[in-house]
């Protein structure tokens, strides 16, 4: 099922799950709230306006649970959000719901991209035009989103009504917020991208002055904000912008230098990566074994970058330079550092 997420980036080994008073016992899956216990058929149904089918859940989630009502007049059998394998287009409304420090920095990130606040829902609230309506409670979070159909179509403020009265039943059953422990300093690794204690992050695999001891340039920037395109949700990138003497705009003369730390936490993502970037160096013979970082490690020479399978977890490590730096930096200067970083990095992964 391709169902609408709570936004973003997407990085790393999912917190511990907290219980959240106020929830009747049907919501309450040992760890995690059911989407489908929190808003009944008949409440469905009157938010949509028409007879709907019972919640249909997404099972096939690594956090947070999915459910989506459908009209019955346009439920099909399949997933409303699958609309590519559907015979008719659905009228539905779903909600998302998720809880702990990555649910609250996907809520802070999407907040301050594109959102539009709502006032009396939750500790916090949101419209995000594709996303729906976004309700922090605590450290809970949900998601609110509706669509029609050439039978029942919908036009914005339509939708954002179906969405708003869903949120409001689903918040009014949640009951106050018990947990914010993790809140502050989720709230802050948004901020920042600079995230510890809350889930595997790319920044968090090297220190800023081990960057500058093993590159000799001085740090211009530290950005954590991309995820990996193709990547699991928890897939994250960190990027080390380096402070370049010959770089002078005044001149023409510019000069990038830049290492960049990626990695991918879902073992099935990690491993099937990790063998399609393995044939693809062998396929152009630049590959070279690393046996010091473990028996699944090797470098490639045509991007510079250490890749190591370890823990089920895959970790790059790459050294960029863009432009025509005075000094002539030689290949094995650059090998080295990425090594020595790589080596680093895979020693925190566990």
């Amino acid at each position: 099922m391709k169902a609408p997420a709570l936004l973003l980036m997407a990085l790393l080994a999912a917190c511990g799950s907290l219980s959240l008073e106020g929830v009747s016992a049907a919501a309450d899956t040992g760890d995690r709230e059911n989407a489908c216990d929190l808003l009944t058929t008949d409440e469905a149904t009157q938010v949509l306006g028409v007879p709907s089918s019972g919640g249909s859940e997404d099972t096939d989630r690594s956090s947070g649970t999915y459910c989506e009502w459908v009209s019955k007049d346009s439920d099909d059998g399949s997933d409303a959000s699958d609309a590519g394998g559907r015979e008719t287009a659905p009228y539905f409304v779903s909600l998302e719901v998720d809880r702990g420090g990555e649910a609250v920095q996907d809520f802070e990130s999407g907040k301050r991209g594109a959102g539009r606040a709502v006032d009396g829902l939750g500790s916090d609230a949101y419209f995000s035009p594709k996303h729906g309506l976004n309700v922090r409670n605590g450290d809970l979070v949900f998601s609110t989103y509706a669509d029609g159909n050439d039978q029942h179509p919908l036009t914005n403020a339509h939708r954002r009504r179906i969405e708003q009265q869903t949120a409001e039943l689903v918040a009014e059953r949640l009951g106050p917020a018990k947990d914010t422990s993790v809140v502050e300093s989720a709230k802050e690794c948004a901020r920042t991208h600079r995230c510890t204690g809350v889930r595997y992050h790319a920044c968090d695999l090297l220190q800023d002055d081990e960057v500058v001891r093993l590159t000799g340039f001085e740090l211009s920037k530290v950005d954590g904000a991309s995820s990996i395109p193709a990547g699991s949700k928890k897939a994250a990138i960190c990027e080390y912008s380096l402070l370049s003497p010959d770089d002078d705009p005044d001149t023409g003369n510019r000069v990038f230098r830049t290492v960049e730390v990626r990695v991918e936490p879902d073992a099935r993502a990690a491993k099937q990566e990790y063998q399609e970037q393995r044939q693809q160096g062998k396929k152009f013979h630049s590959i070279r074994e690393l046996p010091k970082l473990g028996p699944d490690a090797f470098y490639e020479t045509d991007f510079d970058t250490a890749t190591v399978l370890a823990h089920d977890v895959l970790l790059s490590v790459g050294y960029e330079v863009h432009g025509s730096p005075d000094t002539d930096e030689h290949p094995d200067a650059l090998e080295t550092a990425v090594i020595e970083l790589a080596k680093i990095a895979a020693g925190r992964v566990t």
